[in-house]
């Protein structure tokens, strides 16, 4: 093998490649701690961060929200004369602001329905017996998904980079309304509470860099090898008399 030879041997085994790039992706979730309605204006923790460009390139932001609102407490009693059919509704109004504004305005409903006896004469109403209805844990849940790309306007107010804060709060408010119908005299006790929960994932493209091939290593062996051997043949060809060490 002459230097030539050698030469082509050693650039067929060495070299860098960029490798395939593959997409990546970060999911960060925040809450907001079910509490008494109404909420305004909740902060959701721990605050979201904004993509860090220096990542790579952000391609799609896909926030994901769930919404409740619960009667920690709900009771009520007949006073009427005569037997009635008690319904107990809920509604509730959810509104979740991302960093470029409202992101979500969601409204839920929710009813139970229980027939009663007619008052049974308890001064003031006890809330126990069968002319009474406990609708404690009555709820309604709403969950929603919002994608965003490039083309979205929404989209670059999720980017961060170094020189501005990465920290963007998302923020939460509920209102609620609750009732029981279907007597003309009755008494209710009601409470209501609200929570929330968010996850943001950023689906990115790494930067790419440049790599060896899997084969270099190996290839690098070869080669030493092949010097190695070359090396030796010439030594003994030079002993022998058989070719000049040139």
């Amino acid at each position: 093998m002459n230097n030539k030879s050698l030469g082509t041997a050693t650039l067929a085994v060495l070299g860098f490649a960029v490798l395939p790039a593959q997409t990546d992706s970060i999911t960060q979730t925040a809450s907001v701690p079910q509490q008494s309605t109404d909420i305004t204006n909740e902060v959701l923790l721990p605050l979201i961060e904004k993509f860090n460009t220096a990542l790579g390139t952000l391609n799609q932001v896909i926030v994901e929200f769930d919404g409740r609102i619960v009667t920690t407490t709900g009771l009520a009693e007949n006073l009427d004369a005569e037997p009635q059919t008690l319904t107990a509704n809920l509604q509730g109004q959810f509104t979740l602001s991302g960093p470029d504004g409202v992101l979500f305005s969601e409204s839920v409903i929710a009813s139970a329905q229980k027939s009663v006896s007619a008052f049974d004469g308890s001064i003031p109403a006890d809330f126990v017996g069968p002319a009474s209805f406990d609708f404690q844990g009555l709820a309604g849940t709403k969950s929603d998904t919002a994608t965003y790309t490039v083309a979205d306007p929404e989209f670059t107010s999720f980017l961060g980079g170094a020189n501005e804060p990465l920290d963007t709060p998302f923020i939460f408010s509920a209102t609620s309304t609750a009732q029981v119908t279907g007597a003309a005299n009755l008494a209710n006790f009601i409470l209501t509470e609200a929570g929330a929960d968010v996850s943001v994932t950023y689906n990115y493209m790494p930067h790419t860099t440049s790599v060896p091939e899997p084969g270099v290593v190996l290839g690098l062996a070869i080669v030493s090898s092949v010097v190695a051997l070359r090396r030796k043949w010439i030594a003994a060809s030079v002993n022998c008399g058989e070719v000049s060490p040139g």
